[in-house]
């Protein structure tokens, strides 16, 4: 029996943690393996392990193709779990419902199945520690967001005419076109010539911003954070500032630091 309580307190503990995650990415100290989650081959910045416990525990890394297509997989289990067992008397009362969950898939789906197809083979493994943490987010979220629609948030029939649903939709599908073009650009970078090096990311929001790939699922989570208004899609909105801004501070320092011609017009995240 699903229960609201506990969907509601996890959301409150995602929220909150949010917060220290944020806090750990920034700590000059910690920052070790999270702050390359993903590891994205020769556009990204090379990992620091400079820690003592990256040294004296160092497990295998997973190949990225694999790492990449197994902890994104949660959240299209919990999709189509929650979806098989959905509350018909919730999931129906509005076509909001099956439009957020579809939302949901069609970012995961392209992240799971779509982007480690498309990856270079020569693309940096993904060190254990960050493997494990990502996939275990994934298992947590992707209850969060499946059951909110399939057994506790209740929309009003008309909720997809709603100004706040409209705008957050054309909103999540903007930063879903940002984050598509940007990783498509690093992707044809990876597979220029000389492979193996690292370059400059042009074209796209590139042309203002170092990590436009970042800043597009930032406003594509906060898209969906307005359309669905719930406490869980704000919590996972949070959480993906929380992860995401610090590694684009770090990967923004990493290009003007190692290219002497780096545009320094450019921004970190945010174009202007």
């Amino acid at each position: 029996m699903p229960n609201k309580e506990f969907h509601h307190r996890l959301s409150e503990y995602l929220l909150t943690s949010s917060f220290l995650l944020y806090g750990v990415l920034q700590s000059k100290t910690i920052n070790t393996s999270l702050a390359n989650y993903g590891g994205k081959g020769t556009s990204s910045p090379p990992t620091s392990t400079s820690t003592s416990a990256s040294t004296s525990w160092n497990p295998p890394a997973v190949s990225a193709k694999i790492a990449w297509f197994v902890f994104e997989s949660p959240n299209l289990a919990w999709s189509l779990y929650s979806y098989l067992n959905r509350n018909k008397s919730v999931f129906n009362a509005s076509p909001a419902n099956a439009a957020l969950l579809s939302l949901f898939v069609l970012h995961y789906f392209n992240r799971c199945i779509i982007y480690p197809i498309r990856m270079s083979e020569g693309s940096k493994p993904m060190k254990a520690v960050t493997f494990l943490a990502a996939f275990s987010f994934c298992v947590f979220n992707g209850y969060l967001q499946s059951e909110s629609f399939t057994q506790f948030r209740v929309y009003p029939p008309s909720y997809c005419r709603d100004p706040k649903f409209l705008a957050g939709v054309a909103i999540f599908f903007c930063g879903f076109c940002i984050n598509i073009q940007s990783d498509n650009i690093l992707q044809r970078l990876r597979d220029a010539e000389p492979r193996g090096t690292y370059k400059i990311p042009k074209g796209g929001l590139f042309l203002y911003i170092s990590c436009p790939n970042f800043f597009g699922e930032m406003v594509e989570w906060l898209g969906f954070a307005i359309a669905c208004d719930s406490l869980s899609a704000w919590a996972f909105w949070a959480w993906v500032v929380a992860n995401l801004t610090p590694r684009a501070l770090s990967h923004h320092k990493w290009y003007l630091d190692r290219f002497p011609d780096y545009p320094t017009d450019r921004c970190a995240l945010v174009p202007f």
